[in-house]
């Protein structure tokens, strides 16, 4: 069955999903990344734009994560548009 939702993570790739305007289903972060700089703005504008929000801790996030050394921010957004779809309205246009 294809699924519906992607599962990104890692702060470069999670600004990319909110830059994008894929509909972000939920947002998990841990203090650590919430304290940084970037963390923080991040997570403003993902608080504008997202479903869910959790802070998590180190080891629930660990849990979650599919990368060894975590950079602590993971969302869950709907799966963007790919193949003959995109193809056919990009010669389309």
């Amino acid at each position: 069955r294809e699924r519906d939702f992607v599962f990104a993570e890692g702060a470069r790739l999670c600004e990319e999903v909110l830059k994008s305007g894929l509909k972000i289903h939920e947002v998990f972060f841990t203090a650590d990344f919430a304290a940084t700089g970037r963390g923080s703005i991040f997570l403003e504008a993902a608080a504008a734009k997202s479903e869910f929000t959790a802070e998590v801790s180190a080891k629930v996030f660990d849990a979650l994560a599919a990368t060894k050394t975590s950079q602590g921010v993971a969302v869950v957004c709907e799966k963007p548009v790919t193949g003959e779809t995109v193809l056919h309205a990009g010669v389309l246009k």
